[in-house]
């Protein structure tokens, strides 16, 4: 079995109903798969977005797959002459999908304390 590290960048085929997620992988176990991604066809949405540092209307969702839906789960990396989706997006965004994903928590992080600073404890 390939070995998964947290984080690597992978696409997961699933079935009943039939969608690929792409992201990045939390865990694998016996029960199923922990990603921290989106649909694949809003891949290219997202990666607008975040090219343009627009308003977070896409994101990264933590979810759950378990065994049973599970097709596939393929490592994304570049193969000869066609490109990872993670390379297509650091080429795009100039930064990598783990840099934008911190980017993205920081910025809630910070609105979120902004929000809170007028709130008596």
């Amino acid at each position: 079995m390939i070995g998964f590290q947290d984080g690597s960048a992978a696409v997961l085929y699933l079935n009943d109903p039939k969608e690929k997620i792409w992201g990045l992988v939390v865990s694998v176990s016996a029960a199923g798969v922990v990603m921290r991604g989106l649909r694949l066809d809003s891949f290219e949405d997202w990666m607008r977005q975040e090219a343009r540092h627009e308003e977070e209307l896409l994101g990264l969702v933590t979810a759950f797959y378990p065994l049973p839906r599970i097709e596939r789960l393929e490592e994304d990396r570049s193969v000869g002459s066609v490109v990872s989706y993670s390379q297509r997006f650091a080429e795009a965004v100039g930064r990598t999908v783990q840099e934008a994903v911190a980017a993205r928590a920081a910025q809630r992080e910070a609105k979120d304390e902004g929000k809170n600073d007028g709130i008596l404890h």
